[in-house]
């Protein structure tokens, strides 16, 4: 399907992404509590007031940051687990993101509905 003048569509929406998002890396950093998080789940408790998962500590604390931050063209933030060694050079922030989209299918977070094809 050919869209009318895409080039000029694209281009305006690329400057506009250029003008709102940052080039280098955030000083933010999640602090997330990675034990209650496993609490919640191996007692198969819901977490439906957005509490404990990784998943809602990550949303509480990332809703003060500016939205520059997440519109980073780098690593936008950096990810702490609390009482657990470690250096975020990338690792850590790719567990981060496994777990996040773990929890999202899990029944301990309430977030997305399950469709009837789900295994």
């Amino acid at each position: 399907r050919r869209y009318l003048l895409p080039e000029l569509r694209d281009g305006s929406f690329r400057e506009a992404l250029d003008r709102s998002s940052s080039t280098g890396s955030s000083e933010e950093t999640l602090h997330l509590d990675r034990a209650i998080a496993l609490a919640c789940r191996e007692a198969g408790k819901s977490d439906a007031a957005g509490q404990v998962m990784i998943f809602s500590q990550a949303v509480r604390q990332a809703s003060r940051w500016s939205s520059k931050v997440l519109r980073s063209r780098a690593v936008p933030f950096r990810v702490r687990y609390l009482d657990e060694p470690g250096q975020d050079s990338g690792g850590v922030y790719r567990d981060f993101l496994d777990t996040v989209a773990d929890e999202l299918m899990s029944p301990q977070l309430p977030v997305l509905i399950p469709s009837p094809n789900q295994a």
